[in-house]
């Protein structure tokens, strides 16, 4: 196991089920971009209530974009712009 930290993929979302079927889901995408550089990387899915990781306990984040508006105000979407400013508040 590497002692580096992993690269995290915060997933908004799921693609339309026409997408998904043929391009696979967002992670999908950015694991297959990252792969060339070897990271550990973790996938965390706010919208299926999974909780986002504290500060500090990884390298970087890729947040992925979203079928969703976000004037809809769904609370795992307020819930990771909260962690959003959170992480910039802690540089």
């Amino acid at each position: 196991m590497s002692a580096q930290l992993p690269m995290l993929i915060v997933q908004m979302g799921r693609p339309p089920h026409d997408v998904s079927e043929v391009l696979g889901e967002q992670p999908d995408w950015f694991l297959a971009a990252l792969a060339p550089a070897n990271l550990d990387v973790l996938v965390v899915r706010p919208h299926m209530g999974e909780p986002l990781p504290q500060p500090g306990s990884f390298a970087g984040a890729v947040v992925t974009g979203s079928w969703h508006m976000v004037t809809d105000l769904h609370d795992w979407s307020e819930r990771t712009a909260e962690w959003i400013r959170q992480l910039v508040a802690a540089e």
